[in-house]
């Protein structure tokens, strides 16, 4: 199987996911995602996925965001409970707070 990275990067959470999300659009049935990791520091969060290409489900990506530990796992609990498939997951740390990365795979292609 031929793989490929795909590296995304933004101060906002909120940007990461809709940037995240847009893309696992574009790649809908095309990919299947085998890896996620995430590093923060003081100029955002850089989420990277390694991607299998060829055929795959249609994902999903959920970004949470709190300075709270607490909180983010609360946060990401209450989505989770309607969420069938999750299955990959990544988190990264700076001062401001915990940047939390969940794909799910929503549906087959």
């Amino acid at each position: 199987m031929q793989t490929a990275v795909r590296v995304f990067f933004d101060s906002s959470h909120a940007n990461l996911e809709r940037q995240l999300n847009q893309w696992l659009q574009q790649q809908a049935g095309q990919i299947e995602v085998l890896s996620i990791s995430m590093d923060s520091n003081q100029y955002g969060h850089c989420l990277t996925l390694l991607c299998g290409l060829g055929g795959g489900p249609v994902y999903r990506g959920l970004v949470f965001f709190s300075s709270q530990h607490a909180s983010l796992e609360a946060d990401a609990n209450r989505v989770l409970t309607g969420v069938a498939d999750a299955r990959l997951i990544a988190i990264g740390s700076n001062q401001y707070g915990h940047c939390l990365c969940v794909i799910e795979a929503a549906q087959t292609a």
